[in-house]
């Protein structure tokens, strides 16, 4: 039997309010550690590139965008990524240790196993942010291939 189950039938009204609170703050710190990498992952791709693209156009006006070039964008673009990144990853873990300390359960157990999955997307997600960093140090600019 679940302690949701125990609390329920015991007449213990406000406990099971404040697990049912508990749980759902793990359930959207997983969600986010799976979404919210992925999304922000993607995002920098597309933004990137549509940058680059615009930037790097022939009606362009010499490879700058707003105040700065797109170099510099590149990095506060990259940077940012990689924080938020790392921002899915902390959210992904604080739910994992926060389900160790629940008492067993099925699905105190599938949400620890999500919770695994979160940490392991998370950490590729922000393996990609960080590698996005190299590029604009290696790589000129608006430049064609030889």
């Amino acid at each position: 039997m679940s302690l949701a189950e125990r609390l329920r039938r015991e007449g213990h009204p406000e406990s099971l309010r404040l697990l049912t609170r508990q749980t759902t703050a793990v359930s959207v710190a997983i969600w986010v550690g799976i979404l919210g990498a992925v999304l922000l992952l993607g995002w920098t791709v597309v933004l990137g590139d549509a940058m680059f693209e615009l930037g790097c156009s022939p009606g362009s006006s010499a490879g700058g965008t707003l105040v700065f070039g797109l170099i510099t964008w590149a990095h506060i673009l990259s940077a940012s990524a990689a924080f938020l990144t790392l921002c899915c990853l902390v959210a992904s873990l604080w739910a994992f240790f926060r389900l160790r300390r629940m008492e067993e359960d099925l699905r105190v157990e599938r949400a620890r196993v999500l919770s695994i999955a979160a940490i392991g997307i998370s950490a590729f997600a922000l393996l990609m942010a960080v590698y996005s960093l190299l590029p604009p140090f290696l790589m000129s600019a608006c430049s064609t291939s030889p």
